[in-house]
């Protein structure tokens, strides 16, 4: 975690998403659904008016039930998917209304680290060619030869031997791969990343090594996180603050000690309640 931080590097504002529901799917109504004028089979409301700012160089933590919308809400930052409507606004720019070259600019700044580092990683590209190709595709390099050295130096910096340039993503362990994520969002040097439950499908063992090189990452190159994550321990340990989701909207959001010791929406107090006792330090021990 950083100190205080200059201003919000991201806003965001009353931010919807709706995405296509199976019909007799469970799903949360879109407002065309409630006022009668709408399909109710036709979508869900994955995102339903999100607002948050994130400052420059700290931690937002996002904790929530699967399904809740955190994933899809990240997306929608990243322009992965539509937003319905909202404004997301980052350094100023607005990111819903940007195209071409100014949305090219804008994925230079922001990043994500997927859940699955073996699913996120394409198994017939070498590292080389799997952290090297964004610094291609923004012509970042002019060489072949500069392109491997600049990925050297990014598997050096999270942890890997410049050995690893060669070898092919089911050749690594899980914490490996994940190493090999966080390079490749780092390469752009980008100002925020996502990190989508980046530690949830590692080992006990891994997390914590994990959690530790992204505080390292961010306090050297001054990085602002959005951290997804449904275990509220590994929350606790990175984040300046914490955002509680919860059918598709933030329900409390505070600094993380005061949501902890002083959860005041129910939702929040059932989901620290569900924790085992015990438990708050298994994830992060070093």
């Amino acid at each position: 975690m950083s100190g205080p931080a200059d201003g919000p590097l991201l806003k965001v504002e009353d931010l919807r998403t709706c995405l296509p529901a199976r019909r007799g799917a469970g799903r949360r109504k879109s407002s065309r659904d409630q006022n009668g004028s709408g399909d109710a089979a036709d979508v869900i409301r994955a995102v339903d008016g999100v607002s948050f700012t994130l400052d420059r160089g700290q931690t937002l933590g996002l904790v929530g039930e699967s399904g809740c919308g955190k994933t899809t809400l990240a997306r929608t930052i990243l322009r992965l998917i539509p937003a319905t409507s909202g404004q997301v606004h980052f350094e100023g720019r607005d990111v819903l209304a940007l195209r071409g070259a100014a949305l090219r600019a804008l994925r230079r700044d922001m990043q994500i680290v997927f859940q699955d580092p073996l699913g996120s990683l394409n198994p017939r590209l070498r590292v080389e060619s799997i952290v090297g190709e964004a610094l291609t595709v923004h012509r970042l390099v002019s060489s072949a030869a500069e392109r491997r050295e600049r990925v050297a130096e990014l598997l050096r910096r999270v942890g890997l031997s410049p050995d690893a340039l060669w070898r092919y993503p089911h050749e690594f362990s899980g914490g490996q791969r994940q190493r090999i994520g966080i390079a490749r969002a780092l390469a752009l040097r980008p100002k925020l990343i996502i990190c989508d439950e980046p530690v949830s499908a590692l080992d006990v063992s891994i997390q914590s090594q994990i959690l530790n090189l992204l505080n390292e990452l961010q306090t050297e190159f001054g990085l602002s996180y959005l951290l997804i994550a449904h275990n509220l321990a590994v929350v606790r340990h990175a984040s300046d603050r914490v955002a509680v989701m919860y059918k598709g909207r933030i329900v409390e959001l505070a600094p993380t000690d005061e949501l902890f010791d002083n959860p005041q929406h129910p939702y929040t107090r059932t989901l620290l309640a569900a924790v085992p006792r015990g438990a708050w330090g298994s994830a992060v021990r070093t």
